[in-house]
This record gives structure tokens, C-alpha cells and sequence, in this order.
């Protein structure tokens, strides 16, 4: 059976949940009023939760990293959230400085937060899922269905026809 996933979306952010995985899509750079709306959204999804959830976070060309302001406020955030998340997979699109430099500081937040055995950072989609299937449980939606629900957030962005392509399912 199909997993519905409700999608919302603010300002150039994406955000989906359902089973124990929440989705989300950067489409814009990272700011403060993104990133606090973004934590809101995860908020409610963990509260609701009885075990701890996976997030898997799609960064797009077009999202820049944050800034210092949204860098502290995404540490306090994910400091609160801490026992709440057992995995959290990134995927940056784009070139390999482009990678490097997303990597690196979602390392230095985790590392930080002694949280570095949660994180994963990914440069394709497919490498991504596979690092979050690797902790499914049965709560957790099936692939198909988070591919599809995250081409429906690329759509609701109106992602660029590049960006958009790491979002075709190959063959």
C-alpha cells in the first residue's frame, strides 16, 4: 500500500512526513525565517513520533549554505531534536566544491553535537536512499513512494529543469 505524504511548503522549502521519515527539499539558500519554519515543521512530526525518526534533506544547486545567523540557530534547533533523530541523510546536488563545502559544515554540526554517527552526506539521490534504507523499519515508507513524493516537491518548487533532474527516476 502507498504511503501518503502531506507536503508543505514555504519560501523556496519543501517539507513532507510520514512513517518515521520526514522529507525535505532546499530550493532557496538557507536563511533564518526558512530554517526556523523548516524546525517548526520538525517539531511537530517528532512529537508525534514513539521512536526516533530519519530525516533526508535534499539541498538543490539554487539553496546556498546558510549564514552564521541560520548556522546557530540550526545548531540550537538540532540540539533540541537530538533524541528525537536516529538518522539524517543530505544530498547536495550540484559539483564536488559544492559537496565538500555542504559536508563539511553538516560534519562540524554533528561533530559538535557529538551527533557524527547520525549523519550522512550523499552527492546523488540514489546514494542518499541508500543510506536511509539502511535503517528502515516498518514504519518506514517505501522507496518508490518517497521518490515520488520528492519529484511532487521538486514540482511544488518549481525547481529548474536541472535541478529537477535529480529527481528522474533512471530507466
Amino acid at each position: 500500500m502507498a504511503t501518503t505524504f502531506e507536503i508543505q511548503v514555504f519560501d523556496g522549502v519543501a517539507f513532507a512526513a510520514a512513517g518515521d521519515v520526514n522529507l525535505v527539499v532546499y530550493a532557496s539558500p538557507a536563511r533564518l525565517a526558512r530554517s526556523r519554519w523548516l524546525f517548526d515543521r520538525l517539531d511537530e512530526s517528532t512529537a508525534c513520533s514513539e521512536i526516533p525518526m530519519c530525516g533526508f534533506m535534499v539541498i538543490l544547486p539554487t539553496a546556498d549554505l546558510p549564514d552564521a545567523e541560520t548556522r546557530a540557530e540550526n545548531e540550537r534547533r538540532l540540539r533540541q531534536l537530538r533524541a528525537k533523530l536516529r538518522r539524517i541523510v543530505t544530498v547536495a546536488i550540484g559539483d564536488s566544491l559544492r559537496l565538500n563545502l555542504i559536508r563539511t559544515v553538516m560534519r562540524g554540526m554533528f561533530l559538535i553535537q557529538g551527533q557524527s554517527q547520525v549523519q550522512f552526506v550523499a552527492s546523488t539521490l540514489d546514494e542518499g536512499l541508500r543510506y536511509l534504507y539502511r535503517d528502515a523499519t516498518a514504519t518506514t515508507p517505501a522507496r518508490l513512494d518517497v521518490e515520488a513524493t520528492l519529484r511532487a516537491m521538486c514540482a511544488r518548487l518549481e525547481c529548474a529543469p536541472d535541478a529537477a533532474a535529480a529527481f528522474v527516476r533512471p530507466g
